[in-house]
């Protein structure tokens, strides 16, 4: 496995597991069903990078 292809998995787990376990500030929503979103993954990636997470999703 790759450095890149890790990468990869690791920030795919970390989104997976956020949409998964809800917190006190956002409430599990079941009944959207567990959706994983570029947002979620978005938001694991602006933890590494320290940026917002909505510069990573601005795509203009």
């Amino acid at each position: 496995m790759t450095d890149s292809e890790s990468t990869y998995l690791s920030v795919a787990a970390k989104a997976f597991a956020r949409a998964r376990i809800p917190t006190i500030s956002a409430p599990a929503d079941l009944s959207a069903g567990l959706v994983v979103t570029a947002h979620t993954v978005a938001k694991v990636l602006a933890g590494w990078a320290s940026e917002p997470a909505e510069a990573l999703l601005d795509c203009g």
